[in-house]
This record gives structure tokens, sequence and C-alpha cells, in this order.
């Protein structure tokens, strides 16, 4: 329920202006506070006052269609995932994997406070999931460091995570899920042969 208000918030809130607004006209008219001698009397002041109630509908439809549509599209926070992952030899019995996910700002507005949850789903023999939403920050401990972290228009942040995966497992899929503040989510996945490539 809470989702579907959060989804619906603009056109509720609309109608319920709307409905507002009957009811209010509706209960002056039944208690008679404005009849039809008094509308004959005073058609000049009614017409002023029509004439502005037009404007101000139109100025209020103006903004709900700017916040509905145009900034909802316009001023949307938009990113863009990119997941890499290079797969080197360890040993007889494990391969290295180096994973490099990179969240680029393909919007207008800035991004603040992304963070990543990594899925990494190992198929093989047997089927193993780990899930990564801790990381290294060197700036949390410089006093000196602003705390505010934020992704400008057409910039990009990275994430770099290293797993040594048995050679057992045939593929691994890794699920990169990015979140802001806003509690916007982006989503990826890509799936790698658990295959060191041979070098050209």
């Amino acid at each position: 329920m809470i989702k579907f208000l959060q989804r619906n918030r603009d056109i509720l809130v609309f109608w319920g202006i709307l409905i507002a607004l009957v009811l209010l006209i509706a209960n002056v008219w039944q208690d008679q506070l404005i009849t039809a001698e008094y509308l004959v009397a005073n058609k000049d002041a009614i017409q002023t006052a029509s004439s502005i109630a037009s404007a101000v509908i139109l100025i209020i439809g103006a903004l709900f269609t700017y916040y509905r549509f145009f900034r909802g599209r316009t001023f949307s926070a938009r990113g863009q995932i990119d997941i890499q992952t290079k797969v080197h030899h360890l040993n007889e019995q494990t391969n290295l994997h180096v994973t490099k996910v990179q969240f680029k700002n393909v919007g207008s507005t800035a991004i603040f406070s992304p963070k990543l949850k990594l899925v990494v789903d190992s198929i093989g023999t047997e089927r193993k999931r780990e899930v990564i939403g801790h990381w290294f920050d060197p700036a949390a401990d410089i006093e000196d460091v602003p705390k505010m972290y934020y992704v400008d228009p057409d910039e990009t942040t990275s994430f770099l995570v290293h797993r040594e995966i048995p050679k057992s497992t045939r593929i691994v899929i890794y699920t990169a899920i990015v979140s802001s503040d806003d509690r916007v989510v982006w989503q990826d996945a890509e799936s790698i042969s658990n295959e060191v490539a041979e070098s050209k």
C-alpha cells in the first residue's frame, strides 16, 4: 500500500484537490450562500472571479504537468553500470577473479551517496551465493575530507573486489545493484566462465 501511494502520489494529490473543490462548491450551493439572484446581481464580479479562477487552474495544471512529466524525466537520476571481470590463474585448484564495477551518472543531476551491493553466484558441482555490501572507504578516517559523497553528471565512480574461485566452479554470475539516497535503484548482471583467457 505504501509503495502504491509513493508511485501515484502526484495523481492522488491532483484528484484530491479536484474532489475537494467540487465538495466545496456543492456545500456552498446547498447552504444557499450563493443563489441565482446573487449571481445575476453580481454578474461582473463573478466574471472577474471566473477569469481569475481559470488562470489559477491553468497555473496549477501547468505545475502539475511540469512535476509529473517534464521534471520527472529531465531531472530524474539516471545511472549506468559496467561490470568487468578478469580471471587469473592462482594455483592448481583456484582461480582469482578481479571484478571492477563502474557506475556512471548519465543524467543531468548529481547522484548522492551511491551504494553498491554485489551478488556473486558460483555455479559448479555446488551452488554458492555471496553478497558483498561493505566497501573500504579510504576517506572515512580523514578529518579534512568532506563526508558528503556524490557523483556529478558524466562522472564515474568505481568499486573493486577480488575473490578466490575454485576451479570446480564452471560459471560465476555477478549482479551489481546500486542505490542512491533518493531510493533510486539500478541493476545489471554479467556471467563469467571460470577459465583464464588465453593471452594473444
